[in-house]
């Protein structure tokens, strides 16, 4: 029977798991459709942004359930969804553009009108799948076990993985001591522009992991969201274990390294990398049959006892660890990409690890250890230390967002990492201000006009026969507390 202590730990456990994916979807304020249904993305010349699902709050009282449809700027439907009062689809933008996307009333509803996403059953499997990509889940099914079962033998979230037009690769296995006592699968979101499907253990005698899939109309990769906690700091044994390489034979080794800075440093110096696969295992056990002879840490292994360390995969992808590492074969090429990394929460290092026989693997920690150089590079008692902890959330609390990308090209991954991976068009379409001014007035200094660089008066004059600062500034700039006489 469970003691008090342990009820009391899943309790709180469960709050956060729950709560921190709340937390991931509101964030800061979206931005709002405005009411005329017109919906205005504008880049300032900084770069390309998307395509990404992008989300915005809608009001019901002036979007009332109905009829509707949504128009790209070329006046094409754009598939969309609307739930819990957010309007969600997938737009890009280039560098320089404005665009408008209109939603407005139509006679029949035309939000599945264009859609290429799919979720259809196929044994004990859900597929969910675009005109790009699919994924291969457990399907629907709610259990407690009658005894706590070895973890090894519960089904793990991700059964494999494709590109469309070739055979399905890649599954997901458990690599834990632990024990699991009920599971969870089920789909939470299906609608014509994302689809999101959600696996949930419970461990005994305390402990709870989290797996989410998203995938988006038309793109080629799903985007996976992790979270954990097991009420303590643990050992670091426990792992979902990627088998990556299961079902075919990949030749190429590839690995995105961000170098100094990371994310989109204007100091980036890394690049993309590929090599022979058979060459780079050969490179990686030699240096690991050094490292074995060393005194220095020997990281864990998520298996066999004969597993060869080739790399480590972090969000920052700096200082020595990776910044997304893939496989590509004649036909297919698959990439493991961090995203997100403000969203993390202890920023564990995935381990990329050769186990004979068996092929290749990514160990992705789903308990919360100590981070240490070795690994992390700034781990917690490393001076440099730059880990992401939320002082709202308890230190056994861990939470990460990672990407499949399929068919990509290791320059497409980059794009993907650079346009999507760290600050993606759905946050900065939140900081776009399209605040109206009159155009006939010359800018003051403090606000420069592109054209002419602003005004040169040192006073709160504009030139001759304009009036004030003040009557030239839009009032939303005034709301905000501007005051032209200081």
């Amino acid at each position: 029977m469970m003691n008090k202590v342990n009820v009391m730990r899943y309790v709180v456990i469960g709050f956060f798991l729950l709560s921190g994916s709340l937390a991931l979807a509101d964030g800061p304020q979206r931005a709002a459709v405005p009411g005329d249904g017109v919906i205005q993305l504008t880049d300032h010349g900084y770069r390309n942004w998307g395509p990404e699902l992008v989300q915005y709050r809608i009001d019901p009282a002036q979007f009332p359930p109905g009829n509707r449809v949504l128009l790209s700027p070329d006046g094409k439907a754009v598939p969309f969804q609307i739930k819990a009062d957010v309007l969600s689809f997938v737009a890009e933008l280039s560098k320089g553009q404005t665009l408008q996307y209109r939603l407005q009333p139509a006679d029949a509803d035309r939000s599945r009108e264009d859609s290429r996403l799919s979720v259809s059953k196929a044994g004990e499997f859900l597929e969910i799948a675009n005109d790009r990509v699919a994924v291969r889940v457990a399907g629907p099914q709610e259990k407690t076990l009658p005894e706590p079962a070895a973890a090894a033998t519960v089904s793990a979230p991700l059964a494999g993985f494709k590109q469309q037009g070739q055979s399905w690769i890649g599954g997901s296995h458990f690599e834990s001591p632990r024990r699991i006592s009920s599971y969870q699968f089920r789909v939470v979101e299906e609608g014509p522009a994302s689809i999101a499907y959600e696996a949930r253990y419970r461990f005994a005698p305390v402990g709870e992991y989290v797996w989410r899939v998203q995938l988006d109309n038309g793109l080629p990769y799903p985007v996976i969201t992790e979270e954990f906690d097991f009420g303590t700091m643990t050992d670091g044994h426990d792992f979902l274990v990627l088998d990556v390489t299961r079902g075919w034979s990949p030749d190429t080794y590839h690995y995105i390294e961000c170098a100094f800075g990371g994310g989109e440093s204007p100091l980036f110096t890394g690049g993309t990398y590929s090599s022979n696969l058979g060459e780079y295992i050969k490179l990686k056990t030699s240096a690991w049959d050094k490292l074995a002879s060393s005194s220095a840490p020997y990281p864990y292994q998520p298996g066999s006892s004969n597993m060869v360390l080739l790399d480590r995969l972090t969000h920052t992808g700096a200082f020595g660890p990776r910044g997304a590492i893939g496989l590509s074969g004649e036909n297919q090429a698959t990439y493991i990409l961090p995203m997100h990394g403000g969203a993390w929460r202890r920023g564990m290092a995935l381990t990329c690890w050769k186990e004979p026989g068996s092929g290749i693997k990514m160990a992705l920690p789903i308990s919360v250890g100590p981070q240490d150089t070795y690994l992390e590079v700034c781990g917690d008692r490393n001076a440099f230390a730059t880990l992401t902890h939320d002082p709202a959330l308890p230190a056994s609390y861990g939470r990460r967002i990672w990407a499949i990308c399929l068919g990509l090209s290791d320059k497409e991954v980059f794009n993907v990492r650079v346009q999507a991976g760290v600050i993606g068009l759905d946050r900065y379409k939140d900081w776009i201000l399209n605040w109206s001014y009159d155009a006939s007035k010359t800018f003051p200094p403090c606000v420069c006009d592109p054209g002419t660089g602003g005004a040169s008066a040192e006073d709160d004059r504009l030139p001759s026969g304009q009036g004030t600062i003040a009557d030239a500034l839009p009032d939303q700039w005034k709301s905000c507390g501007w005051d032209p006489q200081r």
